[in-house]
């Protein structure tokens, strides 16, 4: 019963390293509780790099300061729980301007 157990661990281990990598993509949400929402989720669903596009009025800088000015935490709209993980790069929020840039630059991913 040993060897089996560490095979089916062995060929679990390798199941998690051919998972494809999910990505979210925000793109003309308008209400600003719908883009906290959509982060959250995107979270707990394993989700660790989100694509927004547009989006200009919305602040992705868990510090509130890609403006250049210091902002006060609660003029960001990366909600308080997954700020910590934006800071240290456990989340990625990459921002474009155009749909069509995001594409292209997820096709070149790896």
């Amino acid at each position: 019963p040993q060897p089996q157990c560490q095979q089916q661990q062995q060929q679990q281990r390798s199941n998690r390293r051919s998972r494809p990598t999910p990505y979210l993509i925000i793109t003309n949400i308008s209400k600003r509780q719908n883009i906290k929402n959509l982060l959250q989720i995107s979270a707990a669903y394993g989700c660790h790099t989100i694509f927004v596009v547009g989006q200009k009025k919305f602040e992705f800088d868990p510090d509130g300061t890609s403006g250049g000015t210091k902002r006060t935490p609660m003029s960001t709209d990366v909600p308080p729980m997954l700020q910590n993980g934006v800071r240290n790069g456990r989340m990625k929020i990459v921002r474009f301007d155009k749909l069509e840039e995001c594409v292209e630059y997820i096709k070149s991913l790896p």
